[in-house]
């Protein structure tokens, strides 16, 4: 298992079920909170009307997607809504060792997975307000056909069991306020070992703080 506390930066991961408004989300908070970068994931999926590759997702056929995989290129690999979905290690390594925080934007299977494999992420988990209002958004954005919207019901009620595996809950009521909600986690974060600061100021053992609270 790898320890992210040997980097200088933090790891963010933003799970929902689908419909909860994850990507609204995680668009403004990428845009309100400096030096925080979105990792972009890759999916056999057919990208929707507005999305873009390399933008909303790096968008593979399934035979480059399984290449890479049988490779051991992702971190996690996750089948969700009869597509693939996965992000790449070599993403994720490349901005921890230069500093830059990260905010990765995975499903449930693949949160779970990643936290078989990193210690020291933090885990968000974002909510619908209510089970109503997450079947109306599913209709509303018109994107998927009723037998679709049909799974993504079916899995959301799977993936709202496994909230205990995430640090924090955010409920998506208000886009403003669970934006903001979520924005205050990573600030709270980085402001509990700025270790930064604290390596620029030549102070050792960053890590001695928390092992004197456990004893």
């Amino acid at each position: 298992m790898t320890d992210l506390s040997k980097y200088s930066a933090n790891l963010f991961i933003l799970s929902a079920p689908s419909g909860a408004g994850k990507t609204c989300v995680a668009k403004k908070v990428i845009e309100n909170v400096e030096g925080l970068e979105k990792i972009i994931t890759c999916t056999t999926r057919q990208p929707r009307s507005k999305e873009k590759n390399n933008i909303d997702y790096k968008f593979l056929s399934y035979n480059e997607f399984t290449k890479k995989a049988g490779e051991g290129k992702f971190l996690e690999v996750a089948h969700v809504h009869n597509d693939w979905y996965g992000c790449l290690k070599s993403d994720i390594l490349d901005l921890l060792e230069k500093g830059i925080d990260i905010l990765l934007i995975v499903d449930v299977q693949g949160a779970i997975a990643i936290q078989e494999q990193l210690s020291g992420a933090t885990y968000i988990f974002l909510l619908p307000p209510s089970w109503e209002e997450l079947e109306n958004r599913l209709k509303k954005r018109d994107t998927d056909k009723d037998i679709d919207i049909e799974l993504r019901l079916c899995n959301a009620k799977i993936e709202l069991t496994k909230w205990k595996f995430y640090d924090y809950l955010v409920v998506n009521d208000i886009l403003k306020k669970a934006c903001l909600e979520t924005q205050a986690i990573i600030l709270a974060k980085r402001c509990k070992t700025n270790k930064n600061v604290l390596k620029s100021l030549g102070v050792e053992g960053i890590n001695e703080r928390n092992a004197h609270q456990n004893n």
